[in-house]
């Protein structure tokens, strides 16, 4: 007997939405380690091609995202990048979308890591009415210490708001993981609307991928730090990986796996030699990616492994793109859960 039924091999959003769904009617692990994909990304999900179907991701996803405080909406958002260029997505956090063509006001930081006059030059290039807000935050030379001065300052951050004169205060991500919604709902106290930048490997990437983690934590056995080191195979099947955390060592055994092992560059792919493999060193890579039959991965040897399926990156095809690729990765758990049954 197995001692679990799926094995979940990446912590990212495919690994974390298939464990969590899977966890409804099995007993379900997930492995994680490393950074993920999805925390790299700006946290917001674009439109997707015509083949997602954004009715089943809404339905399955929505809600493992108020895990991390945060507050996820449908539809169609218009969104505001550090470059001042528009954003468009399909999901996000529901204070990213600025309304057309309102004047904005851009909060300057006084810290090279948020260009304020770049975001600003950037609107301004759309034809929008937009100014600086001069900082009220010390110099700060990275994300984290902004974090914690904006946490403490957020009553003079609010009062250097209310002399601004745009309809939307633009500001980049102010707040960390622990409630960052009512930060921005305290801001909001000047009167304006405050939304805040879309940016990329930053705060917003991290709180979603927290968020998931939380959710999956809640649902399923989570084997923090362990990655897979070798996966025992059994004909065209596999029956137990064994696990590194460290020094320590387990061999646990299941009935099927997931792997979602994608990552921002080379969808989960590691360079050998001159050639590409997948972390396991398991199954076939070509020249254009992960070699899949009906979401099945194929053995080195040209066999289709029967009870593993791929999510994610990793499939051929999948590119992020500044998170644009995370709806079309949600999408791919679905293509996996029904190949899996």
């Amino acid at each position: 007997m197995s001692d679990i039924d799926v094995l979940v091999v990446g912590h990212g959003l495919a690994g974390s939405l298939s464990a969590c769904l899977l966890s409804r009617t099995m007993c379900v692990a997930m492995t994680t380690g490393g950074t993920t994909a999805t925390a790299l990304s700006t946290g917001c999900l674009a439109s997707g091609p015509e083949t997602c179907d954004i009715a089943w991701i809404e339905h399955h996803l929505l809600p493992l995202l108020g895990y991390g405080g945060i507050g996820y909406v449908s539809g169609d958002h218009h969104g505001i990048t550090e470059a001042g260029s528009v954003h468009r997505s399909q999901m996000a956090p529901r204070f990213v979308d600025v309304p057309h063509d309102a004047s904005v006001s851009v909060l300057d930081t006084g810290t090279g890591i948020w260009d304020a006059k770049g975001a600003a030059r950037g609107i301004a290039a759309r034809g929008i009415a937009v100014d600086v807000i001069p900082s009220p935050i010390d110099r700060s030379p990275t994300w984290s210490m902004l974090t914690r001065q904006a946490e403490k300052m957020t009553d003079d951050i609010r009062g250097a708001m209310a002399e601004a004169s745009g309809d939307v205060i633009l500001v980049p991500p102010l707040f960390g993981l622990s409630d960052p919604e009512r930060y921005m709902r305290s801001l909001e106290g000047c009167g304006r609307l405050v939304r805040e930048a879309v940016v990329p490997l930053g705060l917003p990437g991290m709180r979603l991928q927290e968020a998931l983690l939380r959710a999956a934590s809640s649902r399923c056995t989570v084997l923090e730090g362990m990655r897979a080191l070798v996966i025992r195979r059994e004909g065209d099947s596999i029956s137990a990986a064994v696990l590194q955390d460290g020094r320590r060592q387990r061999t646990i055994t299941f009935s099927s796996l997931v792997l979602a092992t994608g990552g921002l560059v080379g969808g989960g792919l590691e360079p050998k030699g001159m050639d590409l493999r997948e972390s396991l060193g398991l199954f076939e890579v070509d020249g254009t990616g992960l070699q899949v039959q009906e979401g099945h991965p194929v053995f080195r040897d040209g066999a289709v492994c029967q009870n593993a399926v791929v999510a994610g990156a990793l499939l051929p095809g999948m590119e992020y793109g500044d998170g644009g690729g995370l709806i079309d990765v949600a999408n791919s758990v679905r293509r996996c859960l029904e190949a899996l049954s």
